[in-house]
């Protein structure tokens, strides 16, 4: 499963409308996601692992109840293999935007 499937597939159950890094729908309640890559554990030249960094951005509308739904995401993604997520309020003005950052793995084959 690629590491966008994953995060997918943590985050549909308790937030439906989701998007690698943007969102074009029309619900007021979604997430989009974006990931930087490590790789790691060099061996002849090639990376053994690649370390996800990941950022999942959960966008609402002002006055929604938000603290149930970021702590279902939060075990939501552990739950998925992910590291628990570190959360920060990035309030832009137009809305709630949280942001989870937390890091997941991905064992590399010889190929």
């Amino acid at each position: 499963m690629t590491i966008d499937e994953r995060i997918t597939a943590a985050v549909t159950p308790v937030v439906p409308e989701v998007a690698p890094q943007i969102y074009e729908g029309s619900a007021l309640t979604y997430c989009t996601y974006n990931y930087d890559e490590m790789p790691q554990l060099h061996s002849s030249g090639k990376p053994r692992r690649i370390t996800y960094l990941c950022q999942l951005h959960l966008m609402l509308p002002l006055g929604a109840a938000s603290v149930t739904l970021r702590r279902e995401l939060c075990r939501a993604l552990w739950h998925a293999g992910f590291t628990w997520p570190q959360i920060t309020d990035a309030y832009d003005g137009d809305g709630q935007h949280w942001v989870f950052e937390f890091e997941g793995k991905e064992a590399l084959g010889d190929g």
